[in-house]
């Protein structure tokens, strides 16, 4: 009945989210934006805009906005951990990375249209690992 202003919605009350400054951003962290920069070009043919934001209350691992052309990282929700064992467990970052850009086409997680994208973006990154096996270990 009275619902509370979110985070990204277009009312102007609705909190911001806090951002983590690019000067405090660690080695994983680069390494997993620059990943995902160079994912979107590959496989959703668009540049994205990434941001790290570090915000407990948001709740979100990830949130994509196709309308602004973003990908936010929540890093109070995954952790340190996530950006700095990209080497290690490289399957957890692209499995985010994916779903996220799934939403490039929809927003509904239950509908048809998202879940052939995911189908079309495995497709696509495993051609583009066949083309370039390095890609991924930037």
């Amino acid at each position: 009945v009275f619902p509370t202003p979110k985070p990204y919605s277009d009312d102007p009350n609705a909190p911001q989210v806090t951002l983590l400054d690019k000067k405090d951003w660690t080695p994983g962290i680069r390494r997993v934006v620059a990943l995902t920069i160079g994912l979107a070009r590959k496989l959703v043919e668009r540049d994205l805009d990434v941001r790290i934001v570090n915000d407990p209350a948001a709740g979100f691992e990830a949130c994509y906005s196709r309308a602004r052309g973003r990908l936010d990282f929540n890093l109070a929700v995954l952790g340190h951990e996530f950006f700095a064992n990209y080497s290690n467990e490289p399957e957890r970052v692209i499995d985010l990375i994916l779903h996220e850009f799934g939403h490039e086409y929809t927003g509904s997680h239950l509908s048809d249209d998202y879940h052939n994208a995911l189908t079309q973006l495995g497709a696509k990154l495993a051609v583009l690992v066949c083309r370039e096996p390095s890609f991924l270990w930037l």
